[in-house]
């Protein structure tokens, strides 16, 4: 008997430490796979902004010069090295040995190591300093290991680099030890030591140790500008996780913002339901002023007296500079049709790419046609050697105007032009699918293709229309069964379309209007039928619609009149979802005037249309009205109650209740060895 309820009580106990196990892995999981590396330089002992003299760095000629600068936010660095030349140089430009020199406090032992990690900022590169190499730049990091052994990266290899507001490593090939990003490229780049080699190493690289680097660019100087390098690691587990533990360190940070799993807990259901998406382009690495035509990162047809260059930010994530379009004369589609071509850095791989989601502040309109605005555009793409140029067609947009935080759909004009109207001076984001880019589709067709530019048109820019301003340059690479008014560039940090800020919980409720703000005007309805109001009390009304096309649920803002203000306005008391094409209103004044605006939408809260606003007036009326017919009733807008981990409270309840069986038995078979004993 004493075996049985030994094993009984063994039995309960190592399912208690399972369930505790599988609990405690729920947490863990996702810090798993994460890198391991070691600081091998920050810079710490160099004092910022003096030219560095010592044999510590040195460059290849006279006219290059070593500055210290502040971090630019590597993890685990210090200071920045900034690399220089007072006239245009690099293996692109001006063949020859430009090269800087990096040596060690010690040699770095490679034993242990999987790869070496460094975190750059490229000079910006321009089309005539580059010719085929136009839109990139390069990097060779060469490793010196003592005993006249220089090793190299050795044949064509795929290196990763992860750039800043990214959620993933990338890959690029290498041509040998030439590594080639993105022009003004800014973020990590990661090489594995095997492919390194020399013809006089005859044994594993991992037998020696790094004595200093070199380091090559393909432009810099001049007008390029400089190179930076924040920080080089040694990484000794190397996986393709954003995140990282820093000498020895048992938490893993994400490398892009030194945040840990723990810091993005409070955002775990913003997480879930953004976007991700990713920059094609957002200027980050360009100064104000810069000319982009003239540098050859866009081109403009049909207008001699255009411009195209770069202003402080208008709109978009981060703050970065906005595409200024400039002219001195008005030109759009009823003159010259002007186009205005912008350029991406490199050949960007855009297989992910679900939807292209940009900001864009139009010019006022054409004199020709005063009552609108209208823009077109396209994606310039290559695979196989086979360039396409994909545009919107019979197609509509979704589009989110400055300060609404409402997505509107928006149908381009019938004769697949892929001319859409959008209000006058509209300002604000504009997101369309790739499946919905019917003029030379590729939505079928994406493994592969790479992303040379974007063609955009206006309906006016310049003279008295005055300026227009292309903004970022984003693509979405995950919206199935997300939120599109939220979105993640890095998986943990989560911001609001709406205000171009973090996002909040806020920005998952679908409430329409901002309720106790008044406005001066409804929404234009876009389709013309009226809501029917029925059985009007005291106290309630029923408010009774035909049914959209595709609409999965309806928001019913409900206004009264403000006269606080000394001026008539619209002040939203209401904001209610409905499932249903019926809703009854409780909680009204009695004797106060109603406006009540109808949206259908669809899951995500994309309006699909907007009824024709309705009126109604509360009146005495002390019979109670019934309608079979109406099952919603509201008076609060509706809230979505916090997410839940129900795995880990079922896991963790399971484990408790096994604890609490085993204290019974243990109870159990205590007062039967008591009974024995008085026996």
């Amino acid at each position: 008997m004493k075996k049985g309820f030994r094993r009984i009580l063994t039995a309960l106990l190592c399912l208690t430490l399972l369930l505790s196990a599988a609990a405690v892995s729920l947490t863990a999981s996702a810090a798993g796979g994460s890198m391991a590396a070691t600081v091998w330089e920050d810079f710490s002992g160099y004092e910022v902004g003096t030219k560095v003299k010592l044999k510590q760095i040195e460059c290849t000629e006279d006219e290059g010069f070593v500055r210290t600068v502040n971090t630019f936010g590597a993890i685990g660095g210090v200071n920045a090295m900034q690399f220089g030349y007072t006239s245009l140089r690099g293996y692109y430009s001006v063949p020859g040995d430009q090269g800087f020199k990096l040596n060690f406090n010690k040699p770095k032992p490679l034993a242990g190591i999987d790869a070496i990690m460094l975190y750059v900022k490229m000079p910006l590169s321009r089309a005539d300093d580059l010719g085929n190499n136009w839109g990139k730049d390069g990097i060779a990091p060469m490793m010196y290991l003592g005993n006249e052994t220089w090793v190299q990266i050795k044949g064509n290899r795929k290196i990763s680099y992860l750039p800043i507001n990214g959620s993933k490593w990338k890959t690029v090939d290498s041509m040998g030890l030439y590594i080639d990003l993105p022009s003004g490229f800014e973020g990590y780049v990661k090489i594995p030591v095997d492919y390194y080699k020399a013809d006089n190493l005859t044994d594993d690289i991992r037998n020696h140790s790094v004595e200093y680097m070199i380091f090559q660019f393909g432009t810099m100087g001049g007008q390029s500008g400089s190179a930076y390098i924040n920080a080089i690691y040694g990484v000794t587990s190397n996986t393709d996780s954003v995140m990282v533990r820093l000498n020895g360190d048992a938490t893993p940070r994400f490398l892009l913002s030194g945040a840990t799993l723990g810091d993005t807990v409070p955002q775990e259901r913003l997480l879930e339901k953004a976007m991700k998406a990713e920059v094609l382009q957002d200027y980050s690495s360009y100064p104000v002023g810069y000319n982009l035509a003239a540098n050859g990162m866009a081109t403009i047809q049909n207008k001699p007296d255009a411009t195209m260059t770069l202003s402080d930010s208008v709109g978009g994530f981060f703050h970065t500079p906005s595409v200024k379009l400039s002219a001195k004369t008005y030109g759009g589609f009823h003159d010259s049709d002007p186009f205005y071509d912008v350029r991406y850095p490199g050949l960007l791989d855009i297989s992910d790419m679900k939807a292209f989601l940009f900001y864009v502040k139009c010019a006022a309109p054409h004199p020709q046609k005063p009552t609108c605005s209208a823009i077109r555009f396209n994606l310039h793409t290559s695979k196989d050697n086979v360039e396409t140029w994909t545009l919107l067609g019979n197609s509509s947009i979704l589009a989110m105007e400055k300060g609404t935080g409402v997505w509107k759909s928006y149908a381009a004009h019938g004769d697949g032009n892929g001319i859409v109207d959008l209000p006058v001076n509209f300002e604000g984001y504009i997101l369309v699918e790739i499946g919905k880019m019917l003029t030379n589709p590729i939505a079928e067709d994406m493994e592969g293709r790479r992303l040379i530019s974007s063609t955009f048109q206006f309906q006016a820019v310049g003279g008295e229309c005055g300026d227009g301003y292309i903004g970022p340059l984003y693509m979405i690479t995950e919206m199935e069964g997300k939120n599109n008014k939220i979105v993640t560039f890095d998986d943990c940090d989560v911001f609001s379309i709406a205000t171009d800020s973090y996002a909040t919980d806020n920005d998952l409720l679908n409430i329409g209007p901002v309720v106790g703000r008044t406005y001066d005007a409804f929404p234009l309805n876009t389709v013309e039928t009226y809501p029917e109001i029925r059985a009007v009390t005291k106290d309630s009304a029923v408010i009774e619609w035909q049914p959209t096309e595709k609409a999965a649920q309806y928001r019913v803002d409900v206004y009264t009149e403000d006269t606080s203000t000394g001026t008539f306005a619209y002040l939203c008391t209401h904001s209610l979802l409905s499932k249903e094409c019926a809703l009854k209103l409780t909680g009204l004044t009695e004797g106060k005037n109603y406006y009540v605006v109808l949206v259908a939408t669809d899951e995500s809260g994309t309006e699909l249309a907007t009824y024709n606003h309705q009126t109604f007036s509360t009146r005495e009326d002390s019979s109670e009205y019934h309608d079979e017919r109406v099952t919603h009733t509201s008076t609060v807008p509706v809230e979505q109650p916090a997410a839940v981990n129900w795995t880990l409270i079922i896991l963790l309840a399971a484990g408790a209740a096994v604890l609490i069986a085993a204290g019974i038995v243990l109870i159990v078979v205590s007062k039967k060895r008591k009974v024995r004993v008085k026996k």
